[in-house]
Parts: structure tokens; sequence; C-alpha cells
């Protein structure tokens, strides 16, 4: 299996699993704090879910780096605010940092590799 086909069934079960929170928030969740740590969580994981879509299927060091950023993001980041959701008292370590600063890093990645150094024509 091509990294590429993972990379993409990753993206696809980012997208599908932020769209089902997105509706379980919507219709099953009635306290506008919990609403909104979904919200937040579904729409960055959305997001990313398309930033890794759009990444070429041979990306260089850069950009790989910002898919595997951007993957631990969703899972700190996103995941602390989902189990802050469905699990209140479950005590967990501060993840959403780490996993926001994954986010950042993994941008910044995508922006060093555009202004990184380029061959002359």
């Amino acid at each position: 299996m091509t990294q590429a086909i993972i990379w993409r069934g990753f993206a696809g079960l980012a997208g599908a699993s932020a769209v089902m929170l997105m509706a379980v928030g919507a219709h099953g969740i009635s306290d506008t704090y919990h609403q909104d740590l979904l919200q937040t969580a579904t729409v960055l994981q959305l997001f990313h879910a398309v930033a890794l879509l759009a990444i070429d299927s041979k990306p260089g060091r850069r950009l790989m780096g910002a898919r595997l950023l951007w993957v631990m993001g969703i899972l700190l980041f996103c995941g602390a605010l989902y189990a802050k959701v469905f699990a209140p008292a479950l005590m967990l370590p501060p993840l959403a940092p780490v996993g926001g600063i994954s986010f950042m890093m993994g941008w910044l990645c995508v922006a060093v590799s555009g202004f990184g150094r380029r061959r002359a024509p």
C-alpha cells in the first residue's frame, strides 16, 4: 500500500468522524460550553483533514513533517476536547496545548517549504 493511499485514508476517516461528531453535537448535546468545545474540535479536525489531502502524493520532508504534525494535532488537540465533552470525569494531562502547537508547527512547515531554497530554472 502506498503512502498516498494511507494519507488519503486517514484524511477520509478524519473528515467522516468530524462530520459525525458535528451531528452528535447538533442533536445530542444541550449545554453551550460542551457544544462550543465540540464545534472547535470538529472544525479544526475537518480543516486539517482537507489540508492532508491538499499535499501532493510525493511531498518533500517539510510537507511530510506538516502531515505528521497535523495528525498529531488532530489526535492531541481534538482528542482532548472530545474527551472533555464525552468523558468529563476523565483526568487527562493538558494535551490540547501540545496539539495546538502541532497544528501551528505543521503550518510553519508548509511556509518553510514554500519559501525554501529553489533550484535555478
